[in-house]
């Protein structure tokens, strides 16, 4: 059953590229808020590491985080809906 409720503030640009990266996967900020919550859960810490990414490596980022978004879709679309 879901109660709970979350509130926060972001900038209107973070929000925006984060919805269109949720777009692109097929998940709603809704699901993509719970995806995060349930994996702090499991890692009972941050799902990933915290470091800061040098603006000429940045875009290659971004070219493999869209590989790995098309490759993960169908895992990332089953999780969604537990």
């Amino acid at each position: 059953m879901l109660n709970e409720q979350v509130n926060f503030r972001i900038d209107p640009l973070t929000k925006s590229e984060a919805e269109a990266v949720f777009a692109k996967i097929g998940v709603s900020p809704t699901e993509a808020i719970r995806m995060f919550y349930k994996q702090v859960v499991i890692h009972q810490g941050l799902p990933f590491d915290v470091v800061l990414t040098p603006p000429d490596e940045r875009k290659s980022f971004e070219d493999r985080l869209d590989a790995l978004i098309e490759k993960h879709r169908v895992t990332l679309e089953g999780l969604a809906q537990r």
